[in-house]
């Protein structure tokens, strides 16, 4: 006889100075402590999680092991972070509940009782009447009395366990340790009904020889039968609860592995989707790069004509009308202004676009995302539209204020001091032109999609 046989563990939980709750344990029991109704120790506070920690009572003391909660759980004002043992005198704090734990001495009688009870379940075969209802009655006794045994060695576990991986599937956080621990559950369940099989098969293989044996030395009264009768259904029932609960775990399983399929399908779209807006984004942006050396060679090329318009000016004029060459000259130097405000603002407003590009909002829906993209575009071709009119408009207006002056420099062939004037802002349009640089957008596109993404998610 073991130090713990003859005594019990009372374990009572108080919350706030007041008695809450008190639990009697035996060595090799074990509970699990939470809020959750199928909790084995249900502590009903704000500050206990639905499964708090599980307590396990040993020979030596106490093991408590601490899971996933939010308030900690504490031994003797010691957080643990895992497993610890500790002593009958030692004090868990659990949430805002203190459980103080002592050791009571059982009676002897009762111990007596208790021992006898077991042996005479176990050892002792029933008394039985020598014909077939009697034989059939001792078989699901013992085969219900096993599968009962079989199922209270890790009954709390598994009932842990089940509980765990079920809060877990109903949030969406199944993590890896939960899906080893259900494969792990699965395996010792199956390992024991193996067992239990086995145990079935010897039980009658060696109670066929013993049974008209026991029989004409016993017999079974009407009372005796009805509570054996009651005590086989209960087994019975335990036996049906824990198959299910098998059925439920493998269920589960198979719903979590589902779960991670789908998981990395919808993770296989996404990075499918990301790769056809990184193509519409770098056809997008090759677009709008030939459509700038467009623009720039147009804007070359007015530049090359209005230089020989000036050449031609230069070769022209005449001292009679400096005054009137000289305002003409201003005429186009503002013009030659505009037309570069213009490419200014054409640039700026490009800038622009590809600002609100990179921060447009994607929605749930592909659908959504190429909308927007579309809408964008849209927008960017009626601006570049309005952009080219405008340009076309200046060039025209620029081409048709040259011929004029074409017209009038025809008349005036003799060169005076006008034409180094037109010729020194000639060659200060040069400098202009030569000192000017393309804007360049200096993001990578991998920093330009991080924003875009960032908008996005926003």
């Amino acid at each position: 006889m073991t130090a713990l046989q003859n005594r019990q563990i009372v374990a009572e939980a108080q919350c706030r100075g007041q008695l809450y709750d008190q639990r009697q344990l035996a060595v090799g029991d074990s509970v699990l402590i939470g809020s959750s109704a199928s909790c084995g120790w249900k502590l009903d506070d704000a500050s206990i999680s639905s499964m708090h920690c599980f307590l396990r009572v040993e020979e030596d003391g106490l093991v408590v092991e601490a899971w996933q909660a939010d308030s900690p759980t504490l031994v003797d004002d010691n957080v643990i972070e895992q497993e610890c043992r500790f002593g009958f005198t030692s004090t868990l704090t659990v949430g805002h509940f203190r459980i103080t734990f002592r050791v009571e001495t059982v009676p002897e009688d009762d111990v007596d009782e208790d021992t006898a009870d077991n042996a005479s379940e176990w050892d002792a075969p029933p008394p039985m009447q020598p014909d077939a209802s009697s034989r059939n009655t001792f078989d699901r006794t013992q085969t219900a009395e096993s599968s009962f045994a079989l199922r209270n060695v890790d009954s709390d576990v598994t009932h842990r366990s089940y509980t765990n991986a079920g809060e877990a599937f109903a949030t969406g956080t199944i993590a890896e340790e939960t899906l080893d621990l259900l494969r792990a559950e699965i395996e010792t369940l199956q390992s024991e009904l193996a067992e239990r099989d086995a145990r079935l098969i010897e039980i009658e293989s060696c109670g066929s020889d013993t049974l008209f044996d026991l029989a004409e030395s016993d017999a079974i009264t009407d009372g005796e039968a009805q509570c054996l009768t009651q005590r086989v259904d209960e087994l019975l029932n335990e036996l049906a609860v824990s198959d299910q609960r098998q059925r439920e775990l493998e269920d589960l399983l198979q719903l979590t592995e589902e779960a991670a399929r789908a998981e990395q399908e919808e993770r296989t779209q996404i990075e499918v989707w990301v790769g056809e807006i990184e193509q519409r984004i770098g056809e997008r942006q090759a677009e709008w790069q030939a459509e700038m050396e467009s623009v720039q060679k147009r804007l070359a090329q007015v530049q090359t004509e209005h230089q020989e318009a000036e050449q031609r000016l230069a070769e022209t004029v005449s001292q009679k009308a400096l005054d009137s060459h000289e305002r003409t000259i201003l005429d186009l130097r503002k013009r030659l202004s505009k037309v570069q405000d213009v490419l200014a603002n054409t640039q700026k407003e490009r800038d622009n676009l590809l600002n609100k590009l990179e921060s447009v909002e994607i929605q749930s829906t592909i659908e959504r995302q190429t909308q927007i993209v579309e809408h964008a575009i849209r927008e960017e071709q009626v601006k570049m539209a309005q952009e080219r009119a405008a340009f076309s408009r200046q060039k025209a207006e620029l081409v048709r204020r040259i011929g004029e002056l074409e017209v009038q420099l025809r008349e005036r062939p003799d060169l005076t001091d006008a034409d180094m004037k037109i010729r020194a802002f000639r060659d200060h349009l040069k400098d202009l032109d030569a000192s000017r640089e393309p804007v360049k957008d200096q993001r990578s596109l991998a920093t330009r999609l991080s924003d875009l993404w960032k908008r996005l998610d926003g």
